[in-house]
């Protein structure tokens, strides 16, 4: 793994396993970053780039969430869920699921976790593990599952095409159609709309009540995460074409970053909005600053020095030519 950072003179170069990443996320103090991989390991990290622990068996953690008060991260391998301390310390197992889980997120008081599965449920958990109910919430595998800032709702992604909103109780508010292909992200803005990537190529930006506000074209392959900035002003996209995408909220494009060989499968923003994290199958992450004037050009500077004065980045002097 290597971690890029923008924010610097030169970038921090990391290396690790170099194994496919799968999710990357900010803790809510900008501390710690996690990363998950492929047949790997949990691994936490210090916005510098220097890895602080490494823990779990191997295995694929596909993904990973802190919890809003930082005493606690989730990851989800296979069917089961693990809650884990900050050294690395395994909590509890949430058991329940009967096929893998895709997602998990955190209530914002900390209090309740949601799961999606490829058993078409999600479930939702006290943080103390107890099973609070599971909602029969889709026809097909749930990949995505988000709770709303205020924590009142719970949207869902699924294979099946659709979104769909439940309020505590498990009950359906909504379901949003729209996408062509399965929905693989879903995220809220601090104001309550809500954005889904999709595998036919799309971000879509839907409003509340479900009424579609604008439609992102500009990926040329599966939109595998997509995140909204803290002030709900960016969206940003990380694709199986290898980009990163900012786009503004009336749908226009603010910036292509490139720097990943292979594609990407999470990004997120930092609590703060200055910087976002992106980790991919090349096994690299980056942590890009948000200057955005002069974001790529600065990025490329820096990168493409270290690739022509370092011999083992020169096949990856492409990326910024």
């Amino acid at each position: 793994m290597r971690i890029w950072r923008i924010a610097g003179a030169t970038p921090v170069i990391l290396q690790a396993a170099g194994k496919p990443l799968l999710d990357i996320n900010f803790s809510r103090s900008q501390e710690q970053i996690v990363t998950t991989e492929q047949q790997g390991k949990i691994r936490l990290w210090q916005p510098d780039g220097q890895q602080q622990l490494e823990f779990g068996e191997e295995q694929t953690y596909i993904s990973s969430a802190f919890s809003p008060d930082d005493q606690t991260i989730a990851t989800a391998a296979n069917n089961s869920v693990n809650i884990w301390s900050r050294n690395g310390s395994l909590i509890r197992s949430l058991e329940g699921h009967t096929a893998r889980v895709f997602d998990i997120s955190f209530s914002g008081d900390s209090d309740l976790i949601a799961t999606a599965s490829a058993d078409k449920t999600v479930k939702i958990w006290r943080k103390n593990g107890d099973l609070v109910r599971t909602i029969s919430a889709h026809d097909n595998d749930v990949l995505a599952v988000a709770w709303s800032p205020d924590g009142k709702t719970l949207a869902s992604g699924s294979s099946d095409r659709t979104v769909k909103l439940w309020n505590l109780n498990g009950e359906l508010l909504r379901t949003i159609t729209g996408h062509r292909d399965r929905v693989m992200s879903v995220a809220w803005s601090v104001d309550g709309h809500i954005a889904s990537a999709s595998q036919d190529n799309t971000i879509k930006l839907w409003s509340f009540d479900g009424s579609l506000a604008h439609t992102l074209t500009g990926h040329t392959d599966i939109v595998n995460s997509v995140d909204f900035s803290p002030d709900g002003q960016i969206i940003v996209s990380a694709s199986e074409d290898s980009t990163v995408k900012l786009w503004n909220l009336n749908g226009s494009l603010i910036a292509t970053l490139r720097g990943h060989k292979l594609g990407i499968n999470s990004v997120s923003f930092s609590p703060d909005g200055k910087a976002i994290a992106s980790a991919g199958n090349d096994g690299i992450a980056i942590l890009w600053s948000l200057d955005l004037e002069n974001l790529t050009a600065r990025g490329c500077e820096w990168v493409y020095n270290y690739l022509q004065n370092n011999s083992t980045g020169k096949k990856k002097q492409h990326l910024c030519e």
